[in-house]
């Protein structure tokens, strides 16, 4: 009994930790070397998902400056990433214009559907805000360490959340710094 025990637990884990996972199919369920993700918010589509089930008929609200950006990455190795990230946003009654551009790189941990991942980031901000006849323009530079994980539900498709903690240099007709961290919205990643 012990043996065949011993037998099951040694083949599990290595089946478990082999980086050639495969779907019934036959498809690669983690992302491979050469891959590309593009990824955004997930809770927007988890509050609509969550409206349908209770009978709630709110709207759901996608903003950019509420933290739905588009992210993209390309696997330059199985377990290294590029990360970009990019958003843009316009409100036309408080003529508020948001957009930005960031670059980042992300090392990935782990060899099951389950993968943990950390690496830095930088971004530039944009915004032009109209609030009771005074314009301003705010230029935002940060950079950000991160800490995550995502997990695979099928085949190439990811849901995650990550912590950010880093400086930002906020500059308008004042210069503002701070050190700031948060948890990012649970994100959902395609990969292909």
């Amino acid at each position: 009994m012990k043996k065949s025990l011993f037998i099951f637990l040694f083949l599990f884990t290595l089946l478990s930790y082999s980086q050639d996972i495969k779907n019934k199919n036959g498809f690669q369920i983690l992302p491979q070397s050469g891959d590309w993700s593009i990824g955004t918010d997930a809770g927007s589509m988890i509050s609509f998902i969550g409206n349908i089930f209770s009978g709630d008929y709110n709207p759901v609200n996608i903003a950019f400056h509420e933290g739905t950006f588009i992210y993209a990455k390309k696997m330059i190795e199985n377990d290294v990433a590029n990360r970009y990230k990019m958003g843009a946003f316009f409100n036309s009654v408080s003529e508020e214009l948001e957009f930005g551009i960031g670059y980042g790189s992300e090392k990935r941990k782990g060899k099951t559907r389950l993968q943990g991942f950390y690496g830095y980031e930088g971004f530039v901000g944009m915004n032009y805000i109209d609030l009771n006849d005074e314009k301003d323009f705010v230029t935002s530079l940060s950079a950000n360490i991160f800490i995550g994980c995502e997990y695979f539900i099928a085949s190439k498709v990811a849901i995650g959340a990550e912590y950010s903690y880093g400086p930002t240099l906020s500059i308008s007709n004042q210069i503002n710094f701070l050190l700031q961290g948060g948890t990012g919205l649970v994100r959902m990643n395609f990969y292909f």
